[in-house]
């Protein structure tokens, strides 16, 4: 049984709903503008992009993406559903994020979840490897009978200390760093189905999860870190079993962000395996027009891989490890994905 992806949702620095923030994407707009009172080392104004939704002061930016995006979200599914599994993921333990986010994400939602019955709320703190874990999980738990999955995530780098530890580290796009990243906000959520529920509840059409792949990326244990693209390759082949016979990729998106040993990664990836992919080297890089939204990135590049009109594509995710501030070693992923019909 493969997955169908039963209802998307976003919020970015482009829109306060996926339909919004696709549009965006698709017509090459860009929400990067300069913070309104947060300076970085040189002096200047760091280049952001920031959720229109949220006035630049908010200290809860967090628990407010989780709380409004829940909310619509939720509307999405049946009024009436059996079982919910409601997996939240979070940034992982960073300089300048509260040590309560997690307690006060999960107050949020209990409070969103409250009217309905059989949702079990889980939350993670592992960046942007949780969400592809919380993907990996949705196969088997909706073979145990679960109707519906939501995988949500959300992040924001916009805090001073945050912000201060990227600039020192050297991760950021300024003045002296070409090769850096432009911190955003996003809350995204991914909502999954069974074949059979998709049919009864009528989506005629949709797209399928078809593999998750994870492996550890050994370039990144080093400082500075000399990435060759060895973890993002081996997490693709261990999806690549899975492509339909004689079938290409169509398209990749990824969360590339700037920042050059990603982007390196990228181009060693494709000469290795570039037999697989229809225009190799053909990337969508939302990043470029939302900033870099952390552990919100995989149920992001989902929904957007859902908007493309191509027939398979996958997602591409890096982790960062020690040089994001994690303790566990860098990691990449790649999900496969596909359009369907039920039925098919």
């Amino acid at each position: 049984m493969q997955p169908i992806i039963y209802a998307t949702e976003a919020i970015t620095a482009l829109g306060d709903s996926q339909a919004m923030s696709s549009c965006a994407i698709a017509a090459g707009l860009s929400a990067f503008e300069n913070h309104p009172f947060m300076l970085d080392m040189a002096g200047a104004p760091y280049k952001v992009a920031m959720v229109p939704l949220l006035e630049p002061g908010e200290t809860q930016r967090i628990p407010s993406l989780v709380e409004k995006i829940l909310n619509t979200t939720l509307a999405k599914l049946p009024t009436v559903t059996e079982s919910v599994d409601l997996l939240i993921n979070l940034p992982a333990p960073r300089p300048g994020l509260p040590p309560t986010i997690a307690q006060d994400v999960l107050n949020v939602a209990q409070a969103a979840v409250a009217s309905r019955e059989n949702v079990q709320i889980s939350i993670s703190e592992q960046g942007r490897m949780g969400g592809a874990l919380a993907v990996q999980s949705v196969q088997k738990r909706l073979a145990d009978g679960v109707e519906f999955v939501v995988v949500l995530a959300a992040d924001s780098y916009f805090d001073a200390t945050t912000l201060s530890w990227l600039d020192l580290t050297g991760q950021l796009l300024t003045q002296v760093n070409a090769w850096g990243m432009v911190p955003g906000e996003a809350a995204a959520a991914t909502v999954f189905c069974s074949p059979e529920t998709a049919s009864t509840e009528k989506q005629p059409s949709a797209v399928k999860l078809v593999s998750v792949g994870i492996a550890n990326e050994p370039g990144f244990a080093q400082t500075p870190p000399v990435c060759t693209g060895e973890g993002l390759t081996t997490a693709l082949d261990s999806v690549l079993a899975e492509l339909p016979a004689d079938a290409t990729i169509d398209d990749a998106l990824s969360d590339t962000n700037g920042q050059l040993v990603r982007t390196d990664e990228l181009g060693f990836m494709f000469t290795r395996r570039s037999q697989y992919f229809s225009e190799p080297g053909k990337m969508n890089t939302p990043v470029d027009a939302c900033g870099d939204v952390g552990a919100a990135s995989i149920p992001l590049l989902i929904n957007l891989a859902c908007e493309l009109n191509t027939a398979v594509n996958v997602v591409l995710a890096s982790s960062g490890g020690v040089h994001e501030g994690q303790k566990e070693p860098a990691k990449r992923a790649v999900i496969l994905l596909e359009v369907a019909t039920h039925g098919a």
